[in-house]
């Protein structure tokens, strides 16, 4: 089932203090009913029930911008600055070890609601989707190191009993919140922000997109940046670059999988193939490449690039060549000496520049 979730823009207000910004989103269960209770609604911004429904919290988002001044959602523990708190209904009387989610379990159709949720809250408030800043209430004690108590949500998936952690599960989270935001667009109707999936290839920009390829032999491809290791990719692998974060990046795989890989062994590759001009032969594997000559302007150009360490190395030189000969070279004279050879050099130079242009022109003509 596609979900289609309709977010009024008014449940999402940007914080308006100075510097203030939401930086985070933690996601949790209610371990309550199928429903949002009043109790619920005190403690989280947004809440999705059972039957699909978004309930509103009692407190917005900017609410919880720092530094939080009156009353806050406080959903986690130690870690509600800046921070987003979005829950599933249900969970009641849930037990961990033996798994059993208890009579009020939370729905497939939840979590697609979910992945749509994070990822409009992604959108409005550019927060990525990485590791430490989209997480469920079970991974922020072993990410962010902040002690919660033995929370659990959501280390478990009622139906899909393959997922037995908290990573693992935020890890397939945050891959399809990645993936609903490269691949779905926002529709704006009625006030409101609607998740619809956008038809594959007609995305202009999609076409126009970063493309890299794989230069090590086999590339670890991670669920975040300097993340949980989920694949490889082998060397020559074309992948397209979503987006990149302090020397990571973010990339799609030729099956489409999204993750993360080390910039360091990608070579970015042109967008876009760009014709040879008319009259002009492109260089193919059967038109060999002959080494270009360097012409008289390249001459005088390499020339003055080279006069800062000219003059920097004769200034020390000349005074030893002087008292070698029994000669004495003050530092003065050193540096003027130095600048009469400089002077000469570079009229040299650009005389041979203007003969080559002359002769340049005669060729041509």
């Amino acid at each position: 089932m596609t979900s289609r979730l309709a977010i009024p823009m008014q449940w999402m207000p940007q914080p308006v203090a100075p510097r203030a910004k939401m930086t985070r989103i933690i996601f949790h269960w209610t371990a309550g009913g199928a429903e949002a209770s009043a109790l619920d609604r005190k403690h989280y911004h947004l809440l999705i029930e059972a039957d699909g429904n978004l309930v509103r919290g009692d407190l917005p988002i900017d609410a919880n911008a720092g530094p939080i001044r009156g009353n806050y959602a406080a959903h986690t523990r130690n870690a509600n600055t800046g921070a987003i708190g979005v829950a599933l209904c249900g969970m009641h009387k849930a037990q961990e070890r033996p798994f059993d989610p208890g009579p009020k379990p939370i729905t497939k159709d939840q979590w697609d609601a979910l992945v749509d949720l994070l990822a409009t809250l992604c959108r409005r408030y550019g927060i990525a989707p990485k590791a430490d800043a989209v997480l469920s209430h079970a991974e922020v004690e072993p990410v962010l190191g902040i002690k919660q108590r033995g929370k659990w949500d959501i280390a478990r998936l009622p139906w899909d009993e393959s997922y037995a952690s908290g990573a693992s599960i935020g890890a397939r989270l945050r891959g399809e919140v990645r993936s609903a935001l490269a691949g779905d667009r926002a529709v704006s109707s009625g006030g409101a922000i609607e998740m619809t999936p956008a038809a594959r290839g007609a995305d202009r920009s999609e076409r126009k997109a970063l493309q890299g390829r794989v230069t090590a032999s086999s590339l670890n491809f991670r669920s975040a940046p300097d993340g949980e290791i989920v694949g490889s990719l082998p060397r020559g692998v074309q992948v397209t670059i979503l987006d990149h974060d302090d020397g990571w990046y973010e990339v799609r795989t030729p099956g489409g999988y999204v993750g993360f890989v080390s910039g360091k062994y990608v070579t970015i590759l042109p967008a876009e193939p760009v014709e040879a001009p008319r009259g002009e032969t492109r260089h193919t594997p059967d038109t060999p490449v002959q080494p270009e000559e360097t012409t008289p302007m390249q001459t005088t150009k390499s020339w003055m690039r080279s006069k800062g360490v000219l003059g920097a190395a004769g200034a020390l030189i000349i005074p030893v060549l002087g008292e070698f000969i029994g000669i004495s070279i003050g530092e003065g004279d050193a540096q003027e000496i130095v600048e009469v050879v400089t002077m000469i050099g570079t009229t040299i130079a650009a005389v041979v520049a203007l003969i080559g242009r002359i002769t340049a022109r005669e060729r041509i003509g």
